[in-house]
């Protein structure tokens, strides 16, 4: 089967790298930016405060990793906590063979901090909309809708796990989905992806992190086109593939 080279228009609305780690010794929030930003601002020149004060944060675990700072060029933007780094293409996507050697150099700059004690979790997440309506039953490879006695039942989202080899992927699909900004104006069905590797992470930034996460976007591309997509669905996209 061909691989998808690339759709257009390009659906990729947000793609992040989350290195998430222990540290040798404490890091607090009032430390962050004379830590990372002399060694970061060169190619990150701008600078804001995440937009979740520290008070509501330890709070709710689940807003525990977002960024306390974020740096951040045209192109990109790399946010820090105390102990993550989260890495994100910004704008127009500008294809993974740039944002891949985007997140080895900047990685590469963070262990020459040595502050990594042990990395806890790796996270890849792509959010796309793809700009063809659809229900999710005919977009996706997925068994979502049957009849309870005379109500007839269609899916408007749907959100599930999946393993593969030793990651985990979970899928959030969304048949109404809209997005507009300067770049982009797409509307139909969204295909959120985050995946994660769930054993044989690397404890510190080696070459074997970046295997993983070269693997970890081959992954998470070939379950959207090869495994998610139905071929009825793919044959209304402008789809351009591979040629070897």
């Amino acid at each position: 089967m061909p691989k998808v080279k690339k759709v257009i228009p390009d659906p990729i609305i947000s793609a992040t790298i989350e290195i998430r780690y222990s540290t040798k010794s404490e890091i607090l929030t009032t430390d962050i930016l004379g830590k990372f930003y002399p060694l970061f601002s060169a190619d990150f020149p701008n600078v804001k405060q995440g937009e979740i004060p520290q008070f509501i944060k330890i709070q709710n675990e689940n807003l525990k990793f977002l960024p306390d700072y974020i740096l951040s060029n045209d192109f990109y933007s790399i946010g820090f906590t105390t102990n993550s780094i989260i890495i994100d293409s910004i704008g127009e996507y500008n294809l993974w063979e740039n944002f891949s050697q985007v997140i080895r150099k900047n990685l590469s700059v963070l262990s020459t901090l040595d502050i990594v004690e042990k990395i806890e979790r790796i996270g890849m997440r792509y959010v796309s909309v793809f700009n063809e309506k659809s229900s999710l039953e005919e977009a996706f490879n997925l068994n979502l809708s049957k009849s309870v006695l005379m109500y007839k039942q269609s899916a408007l989202k749907f959100i599930s796990e999946y393993y593969f080899n030793q990651y985990k992927i979970i899928a959030s699909l969304d048949k109404n989905a809209v997005f507009k900004n300067e770049i982009k104006d797409l509307e139909g069905v969204q295909v959120d992806i985050d995946i994660t590797p769930i054993e044989n992470v690397p404890e510190n930034i080696n070459e074997n992190i970046f295997e993983i996460i070269e693997e970890m976007h081959s992954i998470q591309k070939d379950f959207i086109f090869e495994t998610l997509l139905t071929d009825v669905y793919k044959q209304k996209l402008n789809i351009e593939y591979a040629t070897n």
